[in-house]
């Protein structure tokens, strides 16, 4: 018997999420449509089929669009700028709800589309523009098992209006940041196959949907303050950015807190100014990467609770009744911001430069970021049961005493260093069991449960942390060049003013020889410290890491204060994958001002949770 099957669009938590898109530059800006590697998703709705389905049963499908072949193009289109006329694909997954649980598979078309753009002014470091999806169509080819006609049509030359936007935004280097999306007005055609799950079903659904291509840029570092670009100079390059974020008020990015109040406003302004007209240079960074664990303390960093010189964390931290906590901890990477500095996790500010060949320079050094998480969640014992709990690390607010290197150069190209760093790291824990309940629908972000411990804190039962390298003499190596190759080339680094410094490089003098990284190493009893240069792609191979999509975010923010979460980055990049498998879960955690109704202010955090991609993106190079 003939069934009318209906595909409604159920405002739902999102399946997926925007992932981040960066592409070249083609004669001062992007080429259109945008080769995302995730293509256009839907990252606010999800497809659902519902009608004409057994009661209690839902097919969900879930689009992406990607593969972009452009056939014909140039100006004209109904927006006074451009057409593009191409092909491309379209893929469907499909999994169902209910009676039809067992139903589980993707589906793949081919399309042809022309899209409309607006006017752009080529070589502008921002360009924003409309844009309409003029005309997609397409449908599966004969003998698919389920069904004997799908085909989706949509686009304003069709009668279903299709607007959209599209923002690029140019990023040191030249390649561009893409955040484009289409409201898609479409309409679905079926029928289903004999002997298939949808047999004797038939139908025509139209809906709207909003397909998303790339995310706007959020820096998940500050450099210095006012630095939006990342470019090592505070200039006339970083004001738009500036004057979004004073808009912006409590939402605001605290890289424009100018004058360090915890608040962005119209009181910045004047700094802002001033470190333009002051030369506007940054202090120099030196960033690290802390390879991923091993799940051997022998070759991980770890820290042990309970350790020679750390006390355990005390009795009823986690919950009333919970048992003193002693053990060790092992630590994977957790990249702070993959766009812009790779694999880095570690952040050290260097005013100093090396001096000329002869007895060693004393530089002052301050751990700025350390942003790590661990391999496996700790098992707590509470007396009656058990709970595991993900231990990230961070660095407090209480500043720590300084530290220094003394840095030797032995020749043109580098030199050895040796260096003490003072730490006030801090654990934020948070429950794996409230992580799946969340995931599942069934609390609130605000539900889950996060303990903090600060070793910045006055009464903090833990201690801070001395780390200290330049014990041998692979890890003691710095380098500027190799053989007349800057070592940007194969790194990712910060351009700082001046000499180039970059420590844990062996810098060979004979040019047939490699680069030799750390990796350096601090190593005592109870904790341990690896860190090396962050490569690009080691062996010219992008590395595929671990990746999570955004699930919720809750604030921790003390003595009564409160304060905001920013924007989650869509996709979390978390551990190298494989050999050891991908965490279930991933925490992000990111540094706000919390605030006081005295309007009095100071920090807090806030604690982004993650869940891993579904296959194959649970294990891919992320962006």
């Amino acid at each position: 018997m003939a069934a009318v099957l209906a595909a409604a669009l159920i405002a739902t938590p999102a399946a997926v999420h925007a992932v981040i898109c960066i592409v070249p530059d083609v004669g001062g800006t992007a080429q259109l449509p945008p080769q995302c590697v995730a293509g256009y998703l839907s990252p606010q709705q999800v497809h659902m089929i519902v009608n004409g389905l057994p009661p209690g049963t839902t097919i969900i499908a879930d689009f992406t669009h990607r593969e972009f072949g452009i056939t014909n193009s140039g100006p004209g289109g109904g927006l006074g700028g451009e057409f593009e006329q191409f092909n491309s694909f379209a893929g469907i997954n499909l999994q169902g709800t209910g009676a039809l649980a067992g139903f589980n598979r993707f589906v793949g078309m081919q399309l042809q589309c022309e899209t409309h753009i607006g006017p752009r002014t080529l070589g502008a470091p921002v360009q924003s523009f409309p844009t309409d999806f003029f005309m997609m169509q397409g449908q599966l080819p004969p003998g698919d098992p389920d069904f004997d006609l799908l085909r989706i049509t949509a686009g304003t030359a069709f009668g279903m209006p299709s607007p959209g936007h599209t923002t690029l935004t140019q990023r040191p280097g030249g390649t561009w940041n893409v955040d484009s999306f289409f409201d898609i007005t479409y309409r679905i055609d079926f029928i289903g196959a004999p002997g298939g799950a949808l047999a004797g079903m038939s139908g025509s659904t139209t809906g709207t949907v909003r397909m998303q291509a790339g995310d706007p840029v959020t820096p998940g570092f500050c450099r210095c303050k006012g630095d939006f670009n990342l470019d090592a100079v505070v200039d006339l390059l970083d004001v738009d950015s500036f004057v979004d974020e004073v808009l912006k008020v409590e939402d605001a990015d605290l890289c424009a807190d100018m004058n360090n109040s915890l608040n962005v406003d119209g009181q910045d302004i004047r700094s802002f100014l001033a470190a333009i007209f002051n030369g506007g240079n940054c202090p120099a960074l030196d960033a690290w990467e802390t390879p991923d664990s091993t799940g051997l303390p022998t070759s991980s960093s770890f820290y042990t609770f309970g350790g020679p010189g750390q006390p355990s964390i005390p009795a009823g931290f986690f919950h009333p009744g919970s048992l003193p906590f002693d053990g060790m901890v092992l630590f994977d990477s957790q990249p702070i911001d993959p766009i812009n500095l790779g694999p880095t996790d570690t952040i050290v500010k260097r005013p100093g430069l090396p001096g000329p060949p002869g007895p060693g320079l004393i530089v002052p050094i301050e751990m700025l970021e350390l942003n790590l998480v661990s391999a496996a969640p700790i098992t707590v014992d509470n007396g009656t049961f058990t709970e595991q709990w993900h231990v990230n690390v961070a660095i407090s607010d209480t500043p720590a005493p300084g530290g220094n290197m003394i840095v030797q150069q032995t020749g043109p190209n580098g030199g050895t260093f040796s260096a003490v760093v003072n730490v006030r790291p801090v654990f934020v824990f948070t429950n794996a069991q409230d992580l799946e309940q969340l995931d599942a629908g069934l609390i609130t972000p605000d539900e889950v449960r996060v303990r903090v411990l600060d070793t910045g804190d006055p009464g903090s039962p833990l201690n801070p942390l001395q780390l200290q390298f330049g014990d041998g003499p692979t890890s003691s190596d710095w380098a500027s060049q190799v053989c007349g190759q800057p070592l940007e080339d194969g790194l990712f680094m910060f351009h700082n003013p001046g000499f180039p410094f970059v420590p844990g490089i062996n810098a060979p003098f004979n040019c047939f020889d490699a680069f030799k990284p750390g990796p350096m190493k601090h190593v005592k009893p109870g904790e341990a410290h690896y860190i090396k240069p962050p490569n690009r792609n080691p062996g010219g191979v992008p590395i595929p890491r671990c990746g999570y999509h955004f699930i919720g975010s809750k604030v921790f923010c003390r003595s009564g204060k409160v304060g905001k979460c920013p924007p989650a980055p869509p996709v979390l990049c978390g551990r190298r994958c494989p050999p050891l498998p991908c965490p279930t879960f991933g925490i992000r955690i990111v540094r706000i001002g919390c605030k006081a109704p005295s309007g009095l202010f100071n920090r807090g955090f806030c604690v982004q949770f993650y869940r891993l991609r579904p296959p194959p993106f649970d294990c891919a190079v992320c962006p």
